[in-house]
């Protein structure tokens, strides 16, 4: 998840979040696939997300910045910090990641 601040920058700047009408919109979105993954028996938690911290760290681990960096990112930062902001989050981008 990202505040509606971090959505509009997200939007201004990344051609995947042009789709979507409204940050509500985006928002039933990410909720609706937590409840998939839940269904399937998957844990799942929506984190708050920083955009720019998001950029930085597509920058720095060779991602173009879009919706599966976006998923990508996540798992890094819930890896690295269990989902608490860490001003250092970009430092690390080069590790596993499940795909």
């Amino acid at each position: 998840m990202m505040s509606l601040q971090n959505f509009v920058l997200a939007r201004a700047t990344i051609e995947d979040f042009t789709r979507y009408g409204s940050y509500d919109d985006w928002q039933d979105k990410q909720e609706g696939i937590q409840v998939g993954y839940l269904m399937s028996g998957v844990d799942a938690i929506l984190i708050n997300l920083d955009f720019i911290a998001f950029k930085l760290w597509c920058t720095s681990s060779g991602f173009e910045p879009n919706e599966k960096a976006l998923a990508r990112y996540a798992i890094h930062f819930y890896k690295y910090t269990g989902g608490q902001p860490d001003d250092d989050i970009a430092a690390n981008p080069h590790h596993e990641l499940p795909y």
